[in-house]
């Protein structure tokens, strides 16, 4: 029971959050990719967009193209270039990005209280 109060709790923190900062609620797909794309980046191996295609443990390559277009378009992830090789572009979480991410971290701390 202590646990679903927690769950409730949080994801009514998450979306108190969100309306008040005015964002959209990820869907989990998205969310998830993000979250791969920041982890990523933060261990200094930023994700290239075909390694992020072909994580079928996520979706399949059709939907991980749709969701890299998807969070690009909303802000969340960029694209770039690394060094002299214009061939391979990484993905890497924006500030809007990393800030979405923050403020699930705001709602965890909150819900644990």
């Amino acid at each position: 029971m202590a646990d679903r109060n927690f769950y409730l709790r949080f994801i009514g923190l998450v979306n108190a959050f969100q309306k008040d900062a005015g964002i959209d609620a990820l869907d989990p797909t998205a969310l998830r990719l993000l979250e791969v794309i920041t982890q990523s980046h933060a261990s200094g191996n930023p994700l290239k967009v075909t390694e992020a295609m072909a994580l079928s443990d996520i979706a399949s390559p059709a939907t991980m193209h749709r969701k890299i277009e998807a969070l690009k378009t909303q802000g969340y992830i960029a694209t770039e270039f690394q060094g002299d090789n214009r061939r391979a572009q990484y993905l890497v979480p924006s500030a809007q990005g990393l800030g979405y991410l923050d403020t699930l971290g705001q709602a965890l701390l909150q819900a644990a209280k």
